[in-house]
């Protein structure tokens, strides 16, 4: 698939390139988005958004880096821009209560029963969001979304050593909150 896309680009075929890349990336774009904000209709705006993005910058493509990463680093910057810090307050505020009500049912379940992928990744979030917002962000693309540091670093234009420093010290914050709300044991 990634060939494919790279040769439509180099090509000239921008249009066949873009709708390719909406098939094969759509998906993962717009789970980059949901994890990031409350609404849906804001996801697919961001989403689309990207998409615009992508197709006015495919010039630009070198194809040093991966279609996937190149598609969640313009994610990034579209993510970067798009809210104000008012919207992201309101958005913050319902996240809060969410993540307050999922905390009570989390941290009431007992060890030995099996937690559910969601009864998890809202774990996850709620201790993420004791973080500051670029550890949340760095979490969220390599142990969440599977990038890798470099691609991370790419996405985020951090240096590789930063991503890796930045979640080396997270990593025992985030053990010590899922072991206290009983989604990991504890050593």
């Amino acid at each position: 698939m990634e060939r494919s896309i790279v040769l439509l680009i180099e090509r000239g075929q921008r249009g066949q390139a873009i709708g390719l890349m909406m098939s094969a990336y759509g998906e993962a774009i717009g789970r980059f988005f949901a994890r990031r904000v409350a609404r849906q209709e804001w996801v697919d705006d961001l989403t689309q958004e990207t998409f615009v993005r992508a197709m006015q910058g495919l010039s630009g493509f070198r194809g040093e880096a991966r279609v996937k990463t190149w598609l969640t680093r313009i994610a990034y910057n579209v993510m970067c821009t798009a809210h104000n810090h008012r919207s992201r307050a309101q958005e913050g505020r319902a996240r809060y209560h969410e993540h307050q009500q999922a905390s009570e049912a989390t941290t009431q379940a007992r060890p030995d029963r099996h937690l559910s992928r969601q009864e998890v990744a809202q774990a996850i979030d709620a201790c993420l969001e004791r973080t500051n917002a670029i550890v949340r962000e760095l979490a969220l693309l390599v142990w969440v979304e599977g990038h890798t540091f470099t691609e991370a670093a790419e996405i985020t234009g951090m240096s590789e050593d930063a991503v890796r420093k930045r979640l080396c010290r997270a990593r025992p914050l985030l053990q010590r909150c899922l072991t206290q709300r009983g989604v990991v044991g504890g050593r």
